[in-house]
């Protein structure tokens, strides 16, 4: 479970990254997206604490309106019936509706929407109907499986009740991680793919050191990292210290006419000794 459709989410290993986690009083991740492991964590009432945090303004105002505004959930759903309705039955329409978006879109990246409650509402909009909304192009999600306007009441309010639990901050997490180093602590971090175009706000090679420094100086909170094979060489000279472990997973990927499947892998770096008989639990859970 996700707040948000979010290209990298955890949705489908949120489990797994949760049987990771140690004990303590307060829980904080630190890099949002669709925040599968938060709403995990938050479901299961884990913590005493838990916070949520998320640099974008634009994702952050998703998160904002899901918790404060329900009000508004109607007509999310009323447009996303709309949208998906005139999808369907005149293909002409698709590429009217993805200029609206894409308008809306520039006017984010130009940080030109500012109200919270307009932005939240086109932000989850946004992401239900693109792949990445910021992508160039703006890949729009197939509508042969528009399950998500049927049910988007449901959804989005499901997750209000959830996010009840939760404190939801708006800054950046590097900053965040030497105000949260304390005991009873627990931090979990999936940092955005170094140099690659799937964001609003760019993380460089350069943020990825300057994160990895402020995790190798952390002395009394208990950090999980999550990272992809490639974005492993930024961070593993600074924790090489840290405990490392690898999770395998499935991708399909989609030419014009087969699908094909490859293994392919997460690598978790911990501060903190994983439990044998949790880790192997885990691993097997898969």
């Amino acid at each position: 479970m996700g707040l948000i459709p979010y290209i990298g989410g955890d949705t489908n290993i949120a489990r797994y990254i949760v049987s990771l986690l140690p004990r303590g009083k307060v829980f904080a991740e630190l890099f949002g997206g669709g925040a599968a492991v938060t709403m995990e964590v938050a479901k299961r009432r884990m913590y005493e604490k838990i916070i949520l945090n998320e640099k974008d303004f634009y994702v952050y105002v998703a998160y904002y309106v899901m918790k404060h505004h329900p009000e508004i959930f109607s007509v999310i759903h009323d447009f996303m019936v709309f949208y998906y309705t005139n999808f369907y039955n005149d293909v002409n329409e698709r590429s009217k509706f993805k200029e609206v978006f894409r308008q809306v879109r520039d006017e984010m990246v130009r940080g030109e929407i500012r109200d919270v409650v307009e932005a939240g509402f086109w932000s989850i909009i946004l992401h239900m109907v693109a792949i990445a909304p910021f992508v160039s192009g703006l890949p729009l999600r197939r509508a042969e499986r528009p399950s998500m306007n049927v049910r988007c009441r449901d959804y989005l309010y499901e997750r209000h009740l959830i996010l009840q639990h939760v404190t939801i901050l708006n800054t950046d997490a590097i900053d965040l991680i030497s105000e949260l180093d304390h005991n009873d602590v627990v931090m979990y971090l999936d940092p955005p793919h170094v140099e690659l175009p799937y964001y609003r706000i760019n993380f460089s090679y350069r943020d990825a050191v300057r994160l990895a420094q402020a995790l190798r100086d952390v002395k009394h909170a208990r950090v999980l990292l999550k990272l992809t094979k490639g974005d492993l060489r930024y961070y593993e000279p600074y924790l090489d210290s840290w405990a490392k472990f690898i999770k395998e997973y499935k991708v399909q990927t989609q030419g014009c006419k087969t699908k094909t499947k490859k293994i392919s892998e997460y690598i978790f770096l911990s501060n903190y000794e994983i439990q044998k008989k949790l880790w192997s639990s885990a691993k097997e859970g898969g």
